[in-house]
């Protein structure tokens, strides 16, 4: 199985995002926003943390599928 994790086309100084590829195919991107929050977001999960490191550290998980594979 083939997986890789490439830079987007589109980040900017504030913004950082990254496509994880497998089998050739993009099935999820991780983002770094100027903010402090990092998103990961996929078909089958979107999962926000806000604030990383400090005391108002918050997870917002929207989307979760079953993560027995």
């Amino acid at each position: 199985m083939n997986k890789s994790v490439i830079p987007s086309d589109f980040n900017t100084d504030d913004d950082y995002m990254f496509t994880w590829f497998r089998s050739f195919r993009g099935v999820a991107t991780v983002s770094l926003t100027a903010d402090g929050t990092l998103v990961f977001e996929s078909d089958w999960h979107n999962l926000e943390i806000k604030n990383i490191g400090t005391n108002k550290e918050t997870i917002v998980l929207k989307k979760a599928a079953d993560l027995v594979m």
